[in-house]
């Protein structure tokens, strides 16, 4: 099915009062685009991040809008040149609220609407035993183990520098019969592949209910059996219950996450480990890979070496 994409370019105080109307008029959902709220998130402290994709960026620049989507067909156009023309009698009466409410509109199709990022998603080699790649991509390479991952709302699909860190360093590290510990697990990437490499077991993690369903599904459809895997949901810095759930004998821990957060779970990490066990510590930026070393250290774990790709670091520590 085909959507009609409308853009109404508006003055921002004037938003709840055209949602409102728009609301009124059969329009059962929409977006806001204003530059201003993007300019207080940057501007805020909270929240765990450090580095915000380029494209998001952009909208410090975007002009505020209110987008809507109608179903191509004769009910969903009725309902188009309704708004279209309640828009038409608001601009003569109330410009100097709502500004000219301009509209550009596009037909959108719902599979390009959907999909289209796919095509960016193709198989590729990471290390010396793995291929990642998406499942609706037929892969045959009897030298590498299949990874197979659609990662759906979660991050993790490889490409990223700091999921090829991990999984390299899996590679190295694991060679048969590790219990593994992936915390803020994502899509699984670090758990298959943790499983695929060797791993006799694995506990993957995250605070997104949708995360760890799609970290299950992902395991499952790489066959990994049900028994050799367990999940949790939650966070295990403030549900204590939860954190003595896990256990506190792992070989080895994946944590793909960022630097607050890695720093704040500094301790935790030290309980977990088992003697001799491994920290990967990845999702660092390098500007705040001191920062972060440094923390786990004063936890009491020991540096074994930091390596870098395209200014984002993984820091792999021992207990």
């Amino acid at each position: 099915m085909n959507f009609i994409k409308a853009d109404i370019f508006a003055e921002p105080a004037s938003f709840d009062l055209l949602t409102g109307i728009l609301i009124d008029l059969g329009v059962n959902g929409f977006e806001i685009v204003d530059n201003k709220d993007f300019e207080e998130f940057l501007q805020s402290k909270e929240g765990n991040w450090d580095y915000i994709e380029s494209s998001l960026l952009q909208l410090k620049n975007a002009k505020p809008r209110v987008t809507v989507y109608f179903e191509d067909n004769d009910t969903g156009r009725e309902i188009f040149l309704s708004v279209k023309e309640k828009l038409d009698i608001i601009t003569e009466v109330e410009s100097d609220l709502f500004g000219d409410l301009v509209i550009e509109e596009q037909v959108v199709d719902e599979n390009d609407w959907a999909n289209n990022w796919k095509q960016f998603f193709k198989p590729f080699n990471i290390g010396d035993k793995l291929i990642v790649t998406p499942s609706w991509e037929a892969v045959y390479n009897p030298n590498r183990k299949i990874l197979k991952i659609d990662p759906g709302s979660s991050f993790g699909t490889g490409q990223h520098q700091t999921t090829k860190l991990c999984l390299e360093n899996l590679e190295r590290h694991i060679h048969g019969g590790e219990k593994v510990l992936d915390v803020g697990c994502g899509s699984g990437i670090l758990s298959v592949g943790a499983m695929l490499l060797g791993a006799d077991s694995v506990c993957f993690g995250d605070i997104s209910e949708n995360a760890v369903k799609s970290a299950e599904e992902n395991l499952n459809n790489n066959g990994i059996d049900k028994a050799r895997y367990s999940a949790f949901l939650g966070d295990i810095t403030k549900d204590k219950a939860l954190l003595d759930s896990l256990g506190y004998d792992y070989d080895i821990i994946c944590a793909n996450i960022v630097a607050d957060v890695l720093i704040n779970m500094s301790d935790l990490f030290v309980k977990l480990l088992k003697k001799n066990g491994m920290l990967f510590a990845s999702g660092i930026i390098v500007e705040r890979v001191d920062e972060v070393r440094d923390a786990l250290e004063k936890s009491g774990l020991q540096e074994n070496y930091i390596e870098i790709s395209e200014g984002w670091c993984i820091v792999t520590m021992s207990k």
